[in-house]
C-alpha cells in the first residue's frame, strides 16, 4: 500500500497485520498452476458474444450471502466483477450479474421471505434480482461522482455498502456508502431514506454496518463516521460512548466498524478503530446486556497496530462465546472475544497452502454453527469448523483483478494481478503463477518481443524482477527508487536493451542493459511524480512523460534531457500512445483522448464516439494496421471503481466504436492487446473479470 501518497491509482495490498492478526503476516499465493476457467461458467451473458475468458481463478471476494434454507446455495459479491452463484455449497460458480452496471458489490443479501429475491448494494446503489440472481435491475440508483467526495480512504477499501434484514420487523435496511441508511417493507422493490436525510456532508452520511437487537421493542444500529447510532423509532441517539482510544492525553472516540448480535440476542460485538489515523488501534469492544456499557476486551488493552482496516466478523448462531474475526487473518475466540488464536493456522492448518488467503472481508456461517465462509483477496474458503477441515471455493470463480497484460511472439500472455501475483500462459494451454519476490501485487508486464519466454514485470515491493523461462527463474533488477503506479510507468526498446522506468517523487530511471543497473534520466524532469512513460515507435532515445501534475513531458535524446510540452492541456494523463516518426502522439486521460499531430505542439480531443464518461487508462495500437487503436475505459482507485468497456477506432483515433454487447461497458479495463500469433483475437485485462478476448474481424 502507498502510505502517504495521492496516485490516481493505489494498490490494495495490505502487508502488516490487522490487530486480530498478531504478528503473523499474511502469506499471498504466488506460484500455483491455475486451470482456465470453463467458458460455459465464466463467460455468460456479460462477456461479449464470442469471448473466451481466460483467466485464472480467483481475486477478491467482499461479500458472502446465504440462503436461508438451502445450504447449498451461496452467493458472492465480488470487489470488481459482479455476482456469483453457486448451487453445491461453493464447489462450483456461476457468474450471475447480467443487468448490474456497477460490478462492485459491498453488500448482498438473500431475502429471507422469498429466497429467489436477491439484494446487492454498491457504490451507484441497488440491484435487485427476483430470479435468483439471473437477472438483475437497477431499483434504487445513486449518482457516483469522479471522484468521490473527499471521505477516509479506509471507506473505500472496505468496499461496504452493507444490506441486512431485520426478522422481527421484516424489513430490509440497505447504505449506499455516502447516500445513508434506507428502508424497504417490500422486498426491496421500493425505499425510504431513514438516516442522512438534512445531513450534507458525504461523510456524515456514511453507514459501515448495520444491526438489530430486539431491546425496546426493537432497536436499529448502525456504524457511522460520527459513532455508533441507535434508533427504536424515527429519532437516532448516540452510543457506545466508551469505545475510545486508550492512547493520548485526552480520549478520542473511535470509528465503529462492524457491529454483530451474538446468538443470545443481547451481547453485541463492536470492531473498531481509526480510519484515517496511524496507528489504527483496532480493537473489539462488548456488551453483555442490552443497552449496557461496552468494555475493550482483554487481549484489545494494546491494541495491535497495522495499516489493515479490514474488519469482519461472525457470532456462532448456537453459541454467544464463539467467534470469528478477520482482518489481515482470521481470528477465534471461545470465551467471547477474551482470548484469540489463528484460525486458519492453528484450527485448520492452512496458512501456507492455497487455501485460507490474507485481508479478510467477510465471514458467514450455517444456522446449525457448522460451516463457516470466508471471503478474502483471493477469494473464498469453505471450513467445516467440527472437523477442523477447509476447502478452497474457487472453480468458475473468474474475479482475477488484473493491473496488467501483455502477449510475447509466440502468443504467451503474461499478466500481472492484485493480490494473487504473476501469471504466464502459453497459448492455448493454462494459466501458470509465478514467483514475484514475495509479493502478490504486480503491476506491470511487459513482455520481450524478441522472446516469448521472457518478461519484465514490477512489483509492489518496488522493483523490477526479469523473468525468464516463462516464469521459471527471476533476477532482481539493479536499484531504483521504485513506489510505482500501474501498468504504463516503464517501456521497453528492445534494439537497445533499453528499460525506461518512472518512479513516484524521483522522475525518471534507465537501464541500458535489460535492467541488470539503473541510472538516473532526469535533466528537466528532476524530481516528478511519473504516472506514464511512452516510447515512439522505430526510436529508442524519443520518450515521453506523463506525471501526476497534468503535465506532459518530451525527450529526443533518451533522457539526457526533457522538455515540457507547454501546449498540452492539462489533463492528468493516463497512457500515451506515439506513431512511428514521432509527429503523433495520443494521451488517455481522466477527461477522454487527448492527440497531437505536430509533436505535441497543439492538442485536440478525440473522444467521438466514446461515452460521456470516458476515462481512458489504455490505448494500443493493431500491429499491422496502425491505424486500428483501441481504448481501454475504466477507474479504479481507493475512491471509486468504474467501468467502460473496450472501444475500437479505424481511422486512427478520429471516431470510435464500442465492442461487444452492452454488458461489457461494466468492464474496468487495464490493458488491451492484438494477439502477434492470431491477429483475428484481441486480449483484454479486466480488473475484476479476469483475462478475456474479444474476436476481430478484418
Amino acid at each position: 500500500m502507498n502510505k502517504g501518497r495521492t496516485p490516481l491509482f493505489t494498490p490494495a495490498a495490505v502487508i502488516l497485520a490487522f490487530c486480530l492478526a498478531g504478528s503473523g503476516g499474511g502469506q499471498t499465493r504466488n506460484t500455483r498452476t491455475v486451470k482456465p476457467a470453463h467458458p460455459a461458467a465464466a463467460a455468460d451473458k456479460t462477456v461479449a458474444k464470442g469471448a473466451y475468458a481466460g483467466g485464472p481463478e480467483a481475486g477478491r471476494v467482499n461479500r458472502i450471502a446465504l440462503h436461508p434454507s438451502d445450504p447449498k446455495i451461496v452467493y458472492a459479491g465480488t470487489s470488481s466483477g459482479g455476482v456469483f452463484r453457486s448451487s453445491n455449497a461453493g464447489d462450483t460458480w456461476t457468474h450471475t450479474s447480467r443487468g448490474i452496471t456497477d460490478p462492485q458489490i459491498g453488500g448482498l443479501l438473500v431475502y429471507p421471505p422469498d429466497p429467489k429475491i436477491v439484494l446487492a448494494g454498491t457504490p451507484s446503489g441497488i440491484f435487485r434480482s427476483a430470479d435468483e440472481g439471473r437477472s438483475w435491475m437497477h431499483v434504487f440508483k445513486t449518482e457516483r461522482e469522479l471522484p468521490l467526495p473527499d471521505l477516509p480512504r479506509g471507506v473505500f477499501e472496505m468496499q461496504r455498502t452493507p444490506i441486512r434484514y431485520n426478522a422481527a420487523s421484516k424489513a430490509v435496511y440497505a447504505a449506499t456508502l455516502d447516500s445513508g441508511l434506507y428502508k424497504s417493507t417490500d422486498g426491496g422493490q421500493h425505499w425510504t431514506q431513514v438516516y442522512g436525510e438534512g445531513l450534507s456532508a458525504p461523510k456524515d452520511r456514511v453507514v459501515l454496518d448495520i444491526e438489530f437487537s430486539p431491546e425496546n421493542g426493537g432497536t436499529v444500529y448502525i456504524a457511522t463516521l460520527k459513532g455508533l447510532l441507535k434508533s427504536h423509532g424515527s429519532e437516532w441517539t448516540a452510543d457506545g460512548a466508551e469505545i475510545v482510544s486508550s492512547k493520548g492525553r485526552k480520549p478520542q472516540s473511535l470509528t465503529p466498524v462492524t457491529i454483530r448480535m451474538a446468538a443470545d440476542h443481547k451481547r453485541m460485538y463492536v470492531t473498531a478503530s481509526h480510519l484515517d489515523a496511524t496507528p489504527l488501534e483496532t480493537c473489539v469492544w462488548r456488551r453483555d446486556t442490552p443497552g449496557g456499557p461496552f468494555k475493550l476486551l482483554a487481549q484489545a488493552k494494546s491494541p495491535w497496530v497495522s495499516w489493515s482496516i479490514l474488519q469482519c466478523m461472525v457470532v456462532d448462531p448456537t453459541h454467544a462465546d464463539r467467534l470469528w474475526a478477520g482482518g489481515v487473518q482470521i481470528h477465534a475466540s471461545v470465551d467471547g472475544g477474551q482470548s484469540w488464536t489463528y484460525y486458519d493456522r492453528q484450527d485448520l492448518k492452512c496458512g501456507d497452502s492455497s487455501i485460507c488467503g490474507v485481508d479478510y472481508r467477510d465471514l458467514e456461517m450455517d444456522a446449525k454453527g457448522t460451516v463457516l465462509y470466508a471471503a478474502h483477496d483471493q477469494g473464498i474458503f469453505r471450513a467445516d469448523v467440527r472437523a477442523r477441515k477447509a476447502v478452497a471455493a474457487e472453480k468458475g470463480l473468474v474475479n482475477t483483478q488484473f493491473y496488467d497484460l501483455d502477449v510475447g511472439p509466440n502468443g504467451t500472455l503474461y499478466g500481472g494481478t492484485q493480490d494473487t501475483g504473476a501469471y504466464s500462459r502459453k497459448a492455448g494451454g493454462t494459466w501458470v503463477g509465478f514467483a514475484t519476490g514475495g509479493s502478490g501485487d504486480v503491476l506491470g508486464c511487459l513482455a520481450d518481443p524478441r522472446d516469448d519466454s521472457r518478461v519484465f514485470i514490477r512489483i509492489n515491493a518496488e522493483k523490477i524482477i526479469i523473468v525468464t523461462e516463462f516464469g521459471k527463474k527471476q533476477a532482481d533488477s539493479g536499484p531504483v527508487p521504485f513506489p510505482a503506479f500501474y501498468n504504463h510507468t516503464f517501456a521497453y526498446a528492445p534494439a537497445s536493451r533499453t528499460i525506461y522506468a518512472g518512479t513516484e517523487y524521483h522522475g525518471m530511471y534507465k537501464s541500458t542493459n535489460d535492467g541488470k543497473t539503473f541510472a538516473p534520466a532526469n535533466e528537466g524532469l528532476d524530481k516528478k511524480n511519473i504516472r506514464c512513460v511512452g516510447l515512439v515507435p522505430g526510436s529508442d532515445k524519443m520518450v515521453l512523460a506523463g506525471t501526476v501534475d497534468k503535465e506532459l513531458y518530451k525527450t529526443t535524446d533518451g533522457g539526457s534531457h526533457w522538455q515540457k510540452l507547454e501546449g498540452f492541456p492539462g489533463e492528468p494523463p493516463l497512457v500515451i500512445h506515439a506513431e512511428a516518426g514521432g509527429k503523433i502522439f495520443l494521451v488517455g486521460t481522466t477527461g477522454g483522448i487527448l492527440a497531437s499531430t505536430d509533436g505535441g505542439a497543439t492538442w485536440t480531443a478525440r473522444n467521438s464516439g466514446l461515452p460521456p464518461r470516458r476515462v481512458v487508462g489504455e490505448l494500443s495500437a493493431d500491429p499491422k494496421h496502425p491505424d486500428v487503436l483501441f481504448a481501454g475505459l475504466g477507474y479504479f482507485a481507493y475512491e471509486g471503481l468504474y467501468g467502460g468497456g473496450v472501444y475500437e477506432s479505424r481511422n486512427g483515433g478520429a471516431s470510435w466504436t464500442a465492442m461487444g454487447q452492452e454488458e461489457t461497458r461494466t468492464w474496468t479495463v487495464t490493458s488491451v492487446r492484438v494477439d502477434p500469433k492470431d491477429p483475428s483475437r484481441l486480449w483484454v485485462a479486466v480488473y475484476g473479470s479476469g483475462v478475456v478476448s474479444l474476436p476481430l474481424s478484418r
